[in-house]
C-alpha cells in the first residue's frame, strides 16, 4: 500500500453547467438596463420641467423603475443561492472523485498524481436541443499530464461516449491503439483505420487529441430512482501509458462503480 499523501493540487475549472456563458441572460440584462435608463431619464425630464408627463405616464415610469429594482434584487438573490449550491455540489463531487483516486492508487500502486478523473453529465445541446452531449462538470487533472481534449463529446464518441451509449464499463488503451496511426492521413482515417481506433471521432478531432491520452476507463452514472436506471453520464479515469492491464481490473472498475453510484444517488 502507498503512503498517504496530501491531495494533488487542482486547477480551478469552469463548470459547464452552472458557469457557462448565457447569451439570453446577458441580453435580458442589457434590455433591463436600457429600460431603466429610459424610465430614469423620463422622470428626470418631468422633474425639471423639460417634459411634462401625464399622471399615467409618470405612474408607468415609476412602476418600471420599481419593477426593475425588484427584479434586480430577486435576480441577485437567486444568483447567490445558485452559486452557493453549485459550490456545495462541486465540493461533494470532489470528495467522491478524490476518494476514488486514492482507492485506485491503493489498489494499483500508481501514483495518484498520474491519475485523472472526470465527471460527465448528459445535457441537451444548447443550439441543437434534439441532440444530447456530454458536459464535463468536474475534473481531477493528472498533475503530470495536463491534457485538455477540446472535443464536444456525445454518446457513441470516444470511450466516455461508448460507455454512456452501451450503459457498461468501457476501457481502452488509447495510446497503444493510436500509435500505428499517429501520422495517418485523412484518407487513411476514413479507409484504413479500424473502427475501435476511430471511436466515432472525425479526422479533425483525432488530430486535436492524438497523443494526449493513454489509458481510459469509464463507468456509467445511473439514476436508480427511475425505472430502467436512466444513464445520467459517466465517471472517466485517465491513466498513464502502459497501465491498461493494471487499471482494467474488476477491483478498479468496482471502485469507479462505487463512486459513480455515490454521485448518481446522493450528489448529482
Amino acid at each position: 500500500m502507498c503512503c498517504a499523501r496530501a491531495p494533488p493540487p487542482r486547477r480551478p475549472e469552469e463548470d459547464p453547467i452552472t458557469d457557462r456563458p448565457k447569451p439570453l441572460r446577458l441580453l435580458a440584462k442589457i434590455a433591463a438596463a436600457a429600460l431603466a435608463a429610459v424610465a430614469a431619464t423620463g422622470l428626470a425630464l418631468d422633474e425639471t420641467g423639460v417634459w411634462t408627463a401625464s399622471r399615467a405616464q409618470r405612474l408607468t415610469l415609476l412602476l418600471i423603475t420599481a419593477g426593475i429594482a425588484f427584479g434586480s434584487a430577486v435576480g441577485s438573490a437567486i444568483g447567490e443561492y445558485r452559486r452557493r449550491r453549485a459550490e456545495a455540489r462541486r465540493d461533494d463531487i470532489g470528495f467522491a472523485v478524490t476518494g476514488a483516486a486514492y482507492a485506485i492508487q491503493d489498489l494499483t500502486l500508481i501514483d495518484v498524481r498520474d491519475l485523472g478523473l472526470a465527471v460527465y453529465l448528459l445535457r441537451r445541446d444548447r443550439w441543437r436541443p434534439w441532440l444530447k452531449v456530454l458536459h464535463r462538470v468536474y475534473r481531477l487533472r493528472a498533475a503530470r499530464r495536463p491534457a485538455v481534449s477540446g472535443i464536444n463529446w456525445r454518446p457513441g464518441k470516444g470511450v466516455i461516449g461508448l460507455c454512456v451509449e452501451s450503459r457498461n464499463a468501457v476501457g481502452q488503451d488509447v495510446g497503444a491503439d493510436e500509435a500505428p496511426w499517429l501520422n495517418a492521413s485523412r484518407d487513411d482515417w476514413l479507409l484504413r483505420v479500424p473502427d475501435h481506433v476511430r471511436s466515432g471521432l472525425s479526422y479533425a478531432e483525432f488530430t486535436a487529441v492524438r497523443g494526449k491520452y493513454h489509458v481510459v476507463v469509464a463507468v456509467p452514472i445511473l439514476d436508480e430512482s427511475r425505472p430502467g436506471s436512466e444513464v445520467r453520464g459517466c465517471l472517466a479515469l485517465d491513466g498513464p501509458a502502459g497501465s491498461f492491464a493494471t487499471l482494467w481490473t474488476q477491483e478498479v472498475r468496482d471502485a469507479l462503480v462505487f463512486s459513480a453510484a455515490t454521485l448518481g444517488q446522493y450528489v448529482l
